[in-house]
């Protein structure tokens, strides 16, 4: 009778284990980092606008995370544009440069619009990515919206990706005087 007793609640756990794993794989993992939008600008000549991430660690040992060649962008609540940065048939709409804390030194435009928003002197790991998107400053709308969504494969784990939309007002970009 024990034996019987004992297969019965080991059946009842056995259970209770497999009805709660579809509730624990549903919840999304953390990010192993923090993408932000420091900003985005109409470059001096007007036709393009660049919008610089800083991505910094949540978990040092998966920094950095592993780039997506995938974003979406779109004007004033209008449809979103979706572009894989290395194929682009029609011309190039969007490129992506990176940068460490020596943006500084690798371009003047890219420092000018981030140093007073994000930390360069500070120790540990920083990235900035930023996106051009050539051609659409005249496409802005009036209140200058954009919203931009995009995401990095984590390092961890390269099957899963943390996409953010981002909504940003595009300024103009004045150079230092």
């Amino acid at each position: 009778m024990l034996i019987n007793r004992s297969a019965g609640w080991f059946a009842v756990w056995l259970w209770l284990c497999w009805a709660a794993l579809p509730a624990r794989a549903q919840q999304p993992a953390a990010s192993a980092y923090r993408v932000q939008l420091v900003r985005a600008a109409c470059t001096a000549d007007s036709n393009v606008v660049v919008a610089v991430f800083s991505v910094t660690p949540t978990y040092k040992k998966a920094f950095p995370p592993i780039l997506s060649t995938k974003i979406a962008y779109g004007f004033g609540g209008g449809p979103a544009r979706v572009v894989d940065i290395t194929k682009q048939p029609d011309g190039k709409k969007v490129g992506l440069v990176i940068y460490g804390k020596d943006v500084q030194t690798k371009n003047a435009q890219v420092y000018q619009l981030v140093k007073d928003r994000v930390p360069l002197t500070q120790p540990g790991d920083l990235m900035l990515l930023a996106f051009y998107f050539y051609g659409v400053a005249t496409e802005l709308p009036r209140d200058r919206r954009m919203s931009i969504t995009y995401g990095l494969w984590e390092k961890r784990n390269p099957n899963l990706r943390h996409e953010q939309q981002f909504d940003v007002v595009v300024e103009d970009y004045a150079a230092p005087e």
